[in-house]
Order: structure tokens, then sequence, then C-alpha cells
């Protein structure tokens, strides 16, 4: 059972025991949410006792319940007297009761009956766009479809396709799009269908910028092979604690960091207490390949010599005897850990005479001319 202050109908009748009027019960129960647990009277204004309220004598309610009286909603069109005893029923059915538009911006009133056709009409209701399926307001439908993605569209060559598809069109394929010339050098723009034509007219000048920008390139590259060549010769190192680590050793494992020479990458495995057991009482030395940024345009396999020296002692790696082994590892992976070297480069005895200040220096270099 519903009912409002506004419909002024008593649907569900209680009597006040304060004033004995007459009272709808759903908009008591409203009026005390609103007020205290005792809401005063809404006519009377003496405190209202919820438990107090009476229903209608037998006689009065019998009488009440067979009484023809108006819809609520007669002043929008209703002309329904339904008796009292169906009008909770006939309010919740009426044609003619108010409902608001819940089209966002809109908020109009109509009757109930009334609401599929102001749907129909309303400019706020979206509604889906027929090419794309897009909700849209109906008031902005118009401009949408103007620029839909999914519209029809026709390119100055005769290309017809949906919108979103002519940037692409336009970039990829289409020969009235201006284009550059695809020769660096050349400041050249023309129609996409031209380009064969162009590159007739033009194959001499495009020949004398390829030609210039080679000779650029060819030069930056020497001057970038000639400072690599002079400044990445000599790689050193200082290990610390010579005496503490022969004492200790027991098949440790040092790498040292990763160096550069002459643009390839390497790192040294050194064994303490030499590489197996036949090696023990020596320092083991060996070379390890390592990935490096120029990688890609050194040639391999390494094409000259290194020099490597521990302490006094000198030992030559010579990378055209291991060329098998550079073959393989050219260029090298990343985290490589397969080497070459010497598994008695140098024993104890003469490590330890020609340390200096407890600190073993080792040098890699390679040759100053190639």
């Amino acid at each position: 059972t519903q009912s409002t202050w506004g419909l002024r109908i008593p649907l569900a009748p209680r009597l006040a025991a304060c004033c004995g009027r007459m009272f709808c019960l759903p908009c008591l129960n409203q009026w005390q949410q609103e007020h205290t647990a005792d809401p005063p009277c809404p006519l009377c204004r003496a405190p209202l006792k919820m438990e107090a309220l009476q229903e209608m004598p037998l006689l009065t309610a019998n009488v009440w319940r067979r009484i023809f009286q108006p819809c609520p909603h007669a002043q929008r069109g209703c002309a329904q007297q339904p008796k009292m005893d169906f009008m909770a029923a006939h309010i919740e059915s009426c044609p003619c009761a108010p409902i608001q538009c819940e089209s966002v911006g809109c908020g109009v009133v109509v009757n109930v009956e009334e609401l599929p056709a102001h749907l129909d009409q309303c400019p706020h209701k979206v509604v889906a766009c027929r090419l794309c399926a897009a909700g849209v307001p109906r008031q902005l439908l118009g401009t949408h479809l103007a620029e839909c993605p999914q519209r029809l569209v026709q390119c100055s060559c005769g290309f017809e396709g949906k919108s979103i598809n002519l940037a692409a069109h336009q970039m990829n394929d289409c020969p009235d799009a201006i284009v550059d010339c695809p020769i660096p050098s050349c400041e050249a723009r023309f129609p996409r269908k031209d380009t064969d034509n162009h590159n007739t007219d033009a194959a001499g000048d495009h020949v004398m910028h390829l030609l210039k920008k080679l000779v650029i390139t060819e030069t930056k590259l020497n001057e970038a092979v000639d400072v690599l060549n002079k400044q990445q010769s000599v790689w050193h190192c200082v290990l610390p604690n010579v005496k503490q680590n022969l004492r200790r050793a027991n098949g440790e494992i040092i790498y040292t960091d990763v160096f550069c020479v002459r643009g390839y990458c390497f790192r040294l495995r050194l064994y303490w207490n030499g590489y197996g057991e036949a090696s023990k009482g020596h320092l083991s030395v060996f070379l390890c390949p390592h990935a490096g940024p120029l990688d890609d345009s050194l040639p391999w396999p390494v094409p000259f010599d290194l020099n490597i020296t521990v302490g006094k002692r000198q030992n030559e790696f010579r990378c055209k005897t291991n060329k098998d082994f550079f073959l393989k590892h050219s260029p090298p992976l990343p985290n490589n850990v397969e080497s070459c070297g010497w598994p008695k480069f140098v024993t104890h005895e003469q490590l330890l005479a020609e340390c200096r200040n407890d600190c073993l220096e080792i040098k890699v270099a390679a040759p100053l001319n190639m």
C-alpha cells in the first residue's frame, strides 16, 4: 500500500488517539522517520503514540471501503472513481500517474501512458548510432554521424571506405597523397603516383647524395676506429691482499670486471691455487670473451693478439692460434664463462716475489699498430 501527503487519500486509515482524526498509516510511518521516536500529531501537535493508533470500527470501515472517490490524478486526466477498497490498486496502475523522464538533462514530468511517446522524441535520451552502435544523446546524433569513425567517406583518389581507415589509406596507399622522396638528402615532395617518374628524373642527383653520405659515414667510422685504437689499447687492475688470498686459497675463483680492448670486451678468470690438481701452487689465468656494445660492427674472430702481464710475468695470448675458440664465440653471448688461458701462469713463489705492497698488478694490452 502506498500513499503520500500530496494524494490526500488515506489508503490504510488509522485513527489518532489524541484527536481522533484519520491518517494514512504509511504516511505516519514516513512522518515518524522524519521526526523523533514519538512525533507530534500532524494536526493537533500532541505527542503521537504510534502503538496507540486504532483501526476504524468495523461498521465505519465497511462504509469507508464502499465510498467512491475520484482518482487523486484526476487533474492529470484520470476519470476513474474507484471504491476506496480498490483505490490503492488503481493508484499503482493509474495511466495518469506522474513520472519523470530519466534521461540525463531532461527531467520532464509526464503521465505514465505518455512516457513511451515522450522517450521517442526526448532530445536527451541516449540512442545507439546506427553505424558504430555507440550511445549518443538524440540531440547530438546528427553531429556524431558527421564525425562517426565508421561512416563511409571518399578519398580524392576515388577510394571509398570507413573514415577510421582513411588515414592509413592516405599514409600507405593513396596515389594522390604528397610524400617525401625516399632518399634522405633529397628534399623533393610529390604525389605518391609520381614516385617512379621522380626517381628516374633525379637518379643522378640521388647517386651524388648517396655517395656524399657514404663518404661522410666512412670518414666518421675511420675517425671512431682511430680513437678506439688509441684510447683502449691497455687495461689494468690491481688485486690487494695477495698473501692472505694465497694462504686461504682452496679452489677460489675470481672474475675481474668486464673490460674493453680495441672495442672487444673480455674478463679474466683467476684461480689463486691453480685450476685442477696438476696446477696447485700456481696462479691460473684464463681469458673469457664477453658480449659488448660494438660486437655487431667488429670483425670476428679477434684480429690481434693480447699480451697479459701478471706482476712482471708476461704471456701472449695468440688469438689467431685460438681461432676456432673465437669463431665459436663470434660474437660471444652475455655472461659467457668459456675461456682459454694458462693453468700454470705463475708459481706462488714468483707471485710473492713480484707483488708490491701486497698488491698484484694485472695488465691486458693490444699492439699499438695493427
